[in-house]
């Protein structure tokens, strides 16, 4: 059975781990991160950063080693520090 997860890194705290579930196309992730970042630093990260989400693998009840990054992808942040929203469908690559 393959589970999977999301890592991602946010400003200067340490990697994120979501919650892993069972591999499928409508995979939910439902994970919430809450973070205190000063003002006058979060306006200039949002406009200079972008931020890259891993998908990673878990392979229950396996010994082999072949755990690791499946995909990834980067989205920029600028529109946070508008106030609008990052949405849609965005493809992950290799």
């Amino acid at each position: 059975e393959l589970e999977v997860c999301v890592i991602y890194e946010f400003f200067s705290f340490s990697p994120y781990f979501t919650n892993y579930v069972t591999s499928s196309k409508t995979a939910e992730f439902n994970s919430k991160r809450d973070w205190s970042v000063p003002s006058e630093a979060l306006q200039s990260y949002l406009s200079e950063t972008e931020i890259t989400f891993f998908l990673f693998e878990n392979r229950v009840g396996s010994n082999e080693e072949k755990d690791g990054v499946l995909s990834m992808l980067s989205l920029p942040l600028a529109p946070l520090r508008e106030n609008k929203p990052i949405k849609g469908s965005f493809e992950m690559v290799k």
